[in-house]
C-alpha cells in the first residue's frame, strides 16, 4: 500500500515544484518507508510525481520509478496472482518492467487484465505524452482526481486535502476501467479529454457485457473543460470475475423452514444443512477458495516494530464507520491475560476486512425486504446491483482510513476467485431468507464457520460496526446517516496532529 500522486500543470503560473503541505502530509502517512518526488518538464506541461511506499514484499523500491526512456510509474497495489512475482521481487518494479516492454495499447490492457489483486496506478509515457491511470475492477485501492476551476491544472492522488474553492472538490476516480490523457493535446486545446478503456465481460458465446458506468455518468460531475470519451479502437479490459448466476429454482424454497422458524437458532440448526452431501461439498469448496484468498493476503509479510485519513465520502455514516475502522486499524488497546492487563500496540502491516460478504451473501436487511417483496428474482437483482456499485461505495474510503496508519487494507471476500466462485452458485445455495435472521442471511458463510469450529459467531445476526463499536453514541443524536457531516468539512493544518480529527 502506497501513497501516490501526480500533479499536472498546463501553465507556468499554476506550476509548483512542491505539493501542498497537507496533501504531502497525508500521502506520507500512507507510505512511511520511503518518500520521493520527480519532476518531468515539457514545453507544454509539467508533471510532479510523488510516491510514498509502505514496504511489504521483496526489495524496497522507492517510487516513482523511471526508466531510461523517461517513462514514470506509480503503483499502489498488490499482485496476488495472474502476473508472476517471485517472493523476493517487488511488484511495483515487476509491473513497471512489463509496462516498459508494452508496444501498444492492447499490450497495456492485456497486462492489467491479468493482474489479480487490488491496485491503482499512474503511468506516464514520455514519447507519446500519455498519462494512464485507473483502479482495479472493485476499486479496492483509493485514487482521487481534482480538476482546477481554471482548467490549467489537475491532480491524481491516493488521498485528498482540503481545497479552498467550494466547487470541484476531490472525487473518486470511477473504477469503470483505465483512463488515458494526451497531455500535449490537452495543453494545446485547453481541454482535458479522458479516453476510457472499460471493463467488459466476454461470455462463452462471445456476447460482450459492457461496463456499469456510462460515459455520461462519469462526465456528470466533471468541469465543462473535461470530457470522457470511448477509445477509438474500442479496446477494453477483461472483467476478472464471472457474471452473477441469476438462475431460479424449479420448486419453491421451503427447505427446513417448518423445523427452524419456530425455534431459536443453535449450532445443531445449521448442522442440519450439512447433512446434505451437495451442500456440504459446496461449503467445503467455499472454505478452500476463501482460505487461499486469506493466505495470499497474510503470508510472507515482514513486521516493523517502529510503525505508527484521509476525503470525498463525507456523510455522517462515512464519519461513524470511518472512525470505527480508523481506531480498529490503529491496533492500540489492552492485552488481557490471567496474570495482568497491559497496554499493547499491534505491529501488523495488514488489516483484513470483511467487506464483500454482506453484498454477495444477502447480509443486509434490505436484501430480506427485497426478497419478501419480489422473491428470489428480486434478491438476485439486489445482489447484482450491490456488486455493480461496490467500487463506488466503501472500498476507497476504507483504504484511505486504514492507510492513515501506514497499514494496508486487504479484502479476501473480494478476491477475484472468491467472487467468481460465489457468482457461479445459485442464490439459494448462498442464502435462504425464508429462515430467520441469524441463520438465513450469509448461510454459506455460517455453515463454513460451523465446519471450522466457530460455533458462537456462526449464529450471530449482523450488526453494523458503527453500532457494535458504539461510535454513534459519541456523535450527535439528531443527525441522519445521509446528512453531510460538518466534522469532515473543514480540517485545518493545526488539527492534522490530533488523532480524533479524521478525514475520511
Amino acid at each position: 500500500m502506497c501513497g501516490i500522486c501526480c500533479s499536472v500543470s498546463f501553465s507556468v503560473e499554476h506550476f509548483s515544484k512542491d505539493l501542498k503541505e497537507d496533501l504531502l502530509h497525508n500521502l506520507k502517512r500512507r507510505g512511511p518507508n520511503s518518500s520521493k518526488q520527480l519532476l518531468k518538464s515539457n514545453v507544454n506541461y509539467q508533471c510532479l510525481f510523488s510516491g510514498h511506499v509502505l514496504h511489504l514484499r521483496g526489495v524496497l523500491t522507492a517510487q516513482p520509478v523511471e526508466d531510461e526512456r523517461g517513462n514514470v510509474f506509480l503503483w499502489n497495489g498488490e499482485v496476488f496472482s495472474g502476473v508472476k512475482v517471485e517472493a523476493k521481487e517487488n511488484d511495483a518494479q515487476i509491473m513497471f518492467n512489463y509496462l516498459s516492454s508494452c508496444k501498444n495499447e492492447s499490450d497495456i490492457l492485456s497486462l492489467f487484465s491479468e493482474v489479480q489483486g487490488p491496485w491503482s496506478f499512474i503511468y506516464y509515457q514520455a514519447s507519446s505524452h500519455h498519462l494512464w491511470f485507473g483502479r482495479d475492477f472493485f476499486g479496492r485501492r483509493s485514487l482521487l482526481w481534482h480538476f482546477s476551476n481554471l482548467g490549467k491544472s489537475f491532480c491524481l492522488s491516493s488521498v485528498g486535502a482540503q481545497m479552498s474553492e467550494l466547487a470541484n472538490q476531490w472525487q473518486e476516480v470511477p473504477a469503470s476501467g483505465i483512463f488515458r490523457i494526451n497531455l500535449k493535446s490537452a495543453s494545446i486545446s485547453k481541454s482535458v479529454v479522458l479516453k476510457l478503456y472499460p471493463w467488459k465481460y466476454i461470455s462463452k458465446e462471445n456476447v460482450i457485457k459492457g461496463c456499469v458506468n456510462s460515459l455520461t455518468q462519469i462526465s456528470a460531475n466533471l468541469p465543462t473543460f473535461v470530457s470522457v470519451v470511448a477509445n477509438e479502437a474500442n479496446l477494453y479490459l477483461k472483467e476478472p470475475v464471472v457474471p452473477l448466476n441469476m438462475m431460479l429454482p424449479q420448486a419453491s424454497l421451503d427447505i427446513h423452514r417448518s423445523n427452524i422458524s419456530s425455534t431459536p437458532p443453535t449450532r445443531e440448526t445449521l448442522q442440519v444443512f450439512l447433512t446434505d452431501g451437495n451442500m456440504k461439498e459446496i461449503v467445503q469448496q467455499f472454505i478452500d477458495v476463501l482460505s487461499i484468498a486469506v493466505k495470499r493476503r497474510v503470508l510472507c509479510l515482514p513486521r516493523d516494530e517502529n510503525l505508527t485519513p484521509v476525503q470525498p465520502l463525507d456523510t455522517v455514516l462515512d464519519d461513524s464507520i470511518g472512525c470505527a475502522v480508523w481506531f480498529a486499524s490503529r491496533g492500540i488497546g489492552w492485552l488481557v491475560t490471567q496474570d495482568e492487563v497491559k497496554s499493547y500496540q499491534s505491529n501488523a502491516k495488514v488489516v483484513l476486512t470483511g467487506i464483500g460478504a454482506d453484498e454477495q451473501l444477502a447480509g443486509y436487511s434490505r436484501h430480506r425486504a427485497r426478497f419478501q417483496t419480489h422473491g428470489l428474482e428480486g434478491l438476485n437483482k439486489e445482489i447484482e446491483m450491490e456488486l455493480g456499485r461496490i467500487s463506488s461505495r466503501n472500498l476507497g474510503r476504507d483504504d484511505r482510513v486504514i492507510g492513515d496508519h501506514g497499514k494496508e487494507a486487504r479484502f479476501p471476500f473480494l478476491d477475484e476467485n472468491v467472487v467468481s466462485f460465489l457468482n457461479s452458485l445459485p442464490v439459494w445455495e448462498k442464502a435462504n431468507l425464508t429462515l430467520p435472521r441469524g441463520i438465513g442471511e450469509k448461510l454459506i458463510l455460517r455453515l463454513a464457520a460451523v465446519e471450522l469450529g466457530l460455533t458462537s459467531s456462526a449464529l450471530l445476526p449482523k450488526r453494523a460496526m458503527q453500532f457494535g463499536s458504539r461510535i454513534v453514541k459519541m456523535e450527535k443524536n439528531n443527525e441522519k446517516a445521509s446528512d453531510k457531516c460538518g466534522r469532515l468539512q473543514v480540517i485545518s493544518l493545526e488539527n492534522l496532529s490530533i488523532e480524533k480529527e479524521i478525514t475520511v
